[in-house]
């Protein structure tokens, strides 16, 4: 079949005066423009972006550590330091904490004294015979479903044993379990 040519009048006629090529062409240029210019506004906005980081962010609680009101207290805490069952007898008076320990299966019993923050961060000296530093308690005092509880780590003075502890507020105290 032959082709057909047809002139640049019916061109014009048939497509409003531009050939079909070149006017699906600008159309597809102008939209790139569009897209361009709106993808560097998105850019440009997002990259200089100055609102609150994601740890800033309260999602329904607090994201920062509150200060604790700890009111002064003595307590007896039952648990164990790694396999070990101790029961603690602690007092707090500011920031100050004293008492003893003891190991339920040996009976011996240390004296204990260090320091508490206002985040109930502990640090905890635990003591021999002769007064000399024979163990340190690290840890998080907390409160949790009415109970206060301690966690964190004991270790040796020289950190050569760390073991993991964890107390709960108990009504027993050391005298009674020595009682029994």
């Amino acid at each position: 079949m032959p082709r057909k040519f047809i002139s640049k009048d019916q061109v014009a006629k048939n497509f409003g005066g531009r050939p079909p090529v070149i006017s699906g062409l600008k159309e597809k240029i102008t939209a790139l423009i569009v897209v361009s210019v709106l993808g560097f506004l998105i850019y440009f906005l997002v990259s200089n972006y100055d609102g609150p980081t994601y740890d800033e962010v309260d999602f329904g609680g607090s994201n920062k550590q509150e200060q604790l009101a700890i009111q002064d207290f003595t307590e007896s805490f039952d648990g164990a330091i790694s396999s070990y069952p101790i029961i603690m007898t602690l007092s707090k008076k500011g920031k100050t904490l004293t008492g003893t320990y003891t190991y339920k299966r040996k009976g011996l019993t240390f004296k204990i004294n260090g320091e508490i923050d206002s985040l109930g961060n502990l640090n905890i000296n635990e003591f021999g015979d002769n007064g000399v530093i024979t163990g340190v308690f690290k840890g998080q005092f907390y409160s949790e479903y009415s109970l206060d509880r301690i966690v964190g780590n004991w270790q040796r003075p020289d950190g050569s044993v760390i073991l993991p502890f964890s107390l709960v507020e108990t009504s027993l105290n050391e005298v009674d379990y020595m009682k029994h």
